[in-house]
């Protein structure tokens, strides 16, 4: 028996765009708690790729993603003079998600991309457990979803974007008694 679904090579422009609408609002508490310039070097790398996927940019070869790399993790280094711990670990956890957003080019990347995303809201819940940082880690989780969809998508365009949030939304909600199964059996 062979396998041969369909599964694009790279995720088309509107899908990474989707996605990384989605990423930033996850990134933005995050970034907030770094010092000033690390988080800098987290929106500037983040903004390359935007740039990248709004101009049809190509994307840097491998020595700059790994010196950009070794840049990021001795940053995080020489801020918290560690990479264990709650705050470095999450600041590492961001820079690495900015910088892989660099080699972005399969559907497996994004999809790993996208996996990070769904770590960093759980890494939110860290810092606060709040019920607004709850609603708003759920509203991240609700865009992550639609842009996990839109990856898939081999045709997405922009313009699908509701669709996919409202189809992120149904499944949410189908999912909504086993999350509160789980909540009182497992608080």
């Amino acid at each position: 028996m062979s396998r041969h679904s369909y599964q694009p090579a790279e995720p088309n422009r509107a899908a990474r765009l989707m996605l990384l609408v989605a990423l930033a609002p996850i990134l933005i508490p995050h970034l907030w708690r770094m010092p000033a310039w690390l988080a800098i070097f987290g929106v500037l790398v983040f903004a390359w790729r935007v740039v990248i996927d709004w101009r049809g940019l190509a994307l840097p070869g491998k020595w700059p993603r790994t010196v950009l790399a070794l840049l990021g993790f001795g940053a995080v280094l020489f801020a918290y003079k560690s990479v264990g711990g709650r705050d470095p670990g999450a600041a590492l956890l961001t820079v690495m998600l900015c910088l892989k957003l660099l080699e972005m080019r399969s559907l497996r990347d994004a999809s790993v991309v996208i996996y990070i995303g769904y770590f960093l809201v759980a890494v939110g819940l860290l810092f606060s457990q709040s019920i607004a940082t709850g609603l708003s880690l759920f509203l991240i989780i609700f865009l992550l979803t639609a842009a996990l969809m839109a990856l898939h998508q081999p045709d997405t365009r922009l313009s699908d974007y509701r669709r996919h949030l409202r189809i992120s939304g149904g499944l949410i909600l189908q999912a909504m008694p086993v999350m509160l199964v789980l909540f009182l059996l497992f608080p």
